[in-house]
């Protein structure tokens, strides 16, 4: 497998199968990349994914289930399905998974982070694969013990983590957990971190919090080695790549894909907003690129504006999109 020189600090491991059946568990490639969270806000993007638990092919399909080939055995919890080969055009697609009843799988069509509505377009020769969901609890886990907080449950004792749907929903570390800081305060060990999607981690600078001193830390896992979705619907979105390498606006699509300005107007245009101690905001032209909407106003298409780690704002005006992304190794 040739990797570029700008992925990722490591990757190792082959992708090789485990057995000779196609229902054997696939070794994707693993690899790590480091990252600070420095004093105040850093977007952070999992763009990583879980070990494989299963690989196989799908015998039957309805809206809301999928029968294989053989039974899939699972450990813990919040799965997902990810297409890995089809003759349709639905690789890297993903489908939350409900429950396992033997090899049907019943799924939970309602996730707003699938990238499907159903799994009716499923031809039998499609390949899927099976992972579990990254977490809040995951993501904690990484920077454990370096976390700032007291035990007063409030906004100024301790670091916060924000996901974005419809707004920042903010989380906070209470007594060794994160918990909700809305609704009824529950705790969020759970709280799926979908792929696609991005957090930001304020590190709380006050005293009572603790220490304002960066947080140095390393994330790992697996590479995926299929093409990656990625779905965009109209308003904001907090997104993240979906391999752990440097990316630029073409590579993702956006000058080609994204609402264009015929004027180089903010209003007639979808937007990318990357963050540099504040949003920076990019506008797709219609010759087909991106573009600084700032300073000098240059032409990014080809620059790696996206990092493993750091996650960045799409804003489409009308019209949602689904694009499929060649994996860049």
């Amino acid at each position: 497998m040739k990797i570029p020189s700008k992925t990722i600090s490591l990757l190792a491991t082959a992708a090789l199968m485990a057995l000779s059946s196609l229902s054997a568990v696939e070794t994707d490639p693993v690899g790590y990349v480091s990252f600070q969270l420095a004093e105040g806000y850093t977007p952070i993007a999992i763009t990583f994914t879980k070990p494989v638990q299963y690989t196989g092919k799908v015998s039957a399909s309805t809206a809301n289930s999928l029968t294989l080939e053989s039974a899939p055995t699972l450990t813990g919890v919040n799965h997902y399905l990810e297409v890995v080969s089809s003759s349709a055009s639905i690789v890297g697609e993903r489908i939350d998974i409900a429950s396992v009843s033997g090899s049907i799988l019943s799924l939970d069509v309602a996730a707003t982070h699938n990238t499907l509505s159903d799994a009716s377009s499923f031809p039998v020769d499609t390949v899927i694969s099976i992972r579990e969901h990254y977490t809040i609890g995951d993501f904690g886990a990484v920077i454990d013990g370096d976390v700032n907080s007291d035990t007063s449950f409030t906004l100024d004792g301790s670091d916060h983590i924000l996901l974005f749907d419809n707004g920042f929903k903010t989380y906070l570390h209470y007594e060794g957990d994160w918990y909700a800081f809305f609704g009824s305060n529950e705790i969020a060990t759970n709280v799926i971190l979908a792929p696609g999607t991005g957090l930001f981690y304020y590190r709380n600078p006050t005293a009572t919090a603790g220490t304002p001193a960066p947080i140095n830390a390393t994330f790992s896992g697996s590479v995926r080695m299929n093409n990656f979705v990625q779905k965009l619907v109209p308003g904001y979105q907090f997104i993240a790549n979906g391999y752990p390498v440097d990316a630029s606006p073409s590579e993702l699509g956006y000058g080609a894909n994204l609402d264009q300005s015929p004027n180089f107007v903010l209003g007639e245009s979808d937007l990318v907003l990357v963050w540099d101690n504040g949003f920076k905001t990019y506008l797709p032209f219609t010759d087909g690129s991106l573009y600084e909407f700032f300073g000098s106003n240059n032409n990014v298409d080809n620059s790696d504006l996206f990092t493993p780690t750091n996650a960045h704002f799409v804003f489409v005006q009308e019209t949602g999109i689904v694009t499929e992304i060649a994996r860049p190794f």
